[in-house]
């Protein structure tokens, strides 16, 4: 069989779809293509997430995340992860009196009441009219980009997916405000990298269970579908210096809590 990005793309999709992610055709979703978060969906899992919310205050998280203030990507990414992991809280007054409810983006410790979905054909319009390969949402919020090259192609190749995902960060920068992880892949490399990662930052990720394969001739493209993308982890990135960020993965499900991370780490 030969592979080709329409054939990574069934791979993906069919491969994530046994994990228990849904799959949308993305034309066929009707949205503004200016907006990148499925709003119908974001505001249905929280509901689902948070306990006692009500509409003004997922209306008002909505806005939180939407207009987050600042100017450059890499603040505006750092924003919203902070938001991802410690939640968004929103005043409201109850009985004349001033709460605060802090609202949950991903219920990491009860993975199955979140939604996970696997997208492609998602057209983004910003400053110009872009359709990555494949998109990972998770509640509605885009949080993962898979660009793919055919590997039987010598004109395209491994850096010409990075250049690509370069290009969208300049061209569509709105659906990288919440990304997390970006792949890029020809069926055969496959690497891991954060919106900062240059070329040579984007890794091999080398495990799916927290340990190295025994194997040495695994396909290092399966590892990282059932290494990253498995529904009962999430993903995170921390700022441990000015300019470099660090691309790890802590468990958030019920399994022990095993923190998992692609070899080379600084990114």
């Amino acid at each position: 069989m030969s592979v080709n990005e329409n054939t990574l793309e069934k791979v993906i999709i069919t491969e994530l779809q046994k994990m228990g992610y849904d799959y949308l055709y993305g034309p066929d979703i009707d949205r503004d293509y200016h907006e990148v978060i499925l709003k119908d969906y974001f505001k249905t899992s929280m509901l689902n997430i948070n306990p006692n919310i009500n509409e003004d205050i997922i209306e008002e998280a909505y806005k939180s995340i939407k207009n987050l203030g600042l100017y450059k990507l890499a603040d505006m990414n750092a924003a919203f992860h902070k938001y991802l992991v410690e939640g968004i809280p929103v005043n409201y007054r109850k009985a004349g009196e001033e709460r605060t409810y802090t609202v949950k983006l991903i219920d990491f410790a009860e993975s199955a009441k979140n939604t996970f979905q696997i997208v492609n054909q998602y057209t983004v319009i910003e400053y110009k009219n872009k359709r990555p390969d494949l998109l990972v949402f998770v509640n509605g919020i885009p949080l993962m980009l898979f660009e793919l090259k055919n590997i039987a192609n010598q004109d395209t190749t491994i850096e010409n997916a990075y250049k690509q995902v370069k290009n969208y960060q300049m061209d569509i920068p709105t659906l990288f405000h919440y990304n997390a992880f970006n792949v890029i892949s020809d069926g055969l490399d496959t690497r891991i990298g954060t919106i900062t990662s240059d070329f040579t930052r984007y890794m091999v990720w080398k495990s799916q269970n927290g340990e190295r394969p025994e194997n040495e001739g695994v396909n290092y493209f399966t590892i990282l579908l059932n290494g990253v993308l498995e529904p009962v982890y999430g993903w995170t990135y921390e700022n441990r210096e000015p300019g470099h960020k660090y691309l790890c993965q802590a468990a958030c499900g019920d399994d022990g809590g095993r923190a998992r991370s692609a070899e080379g780490s600084s990114l």
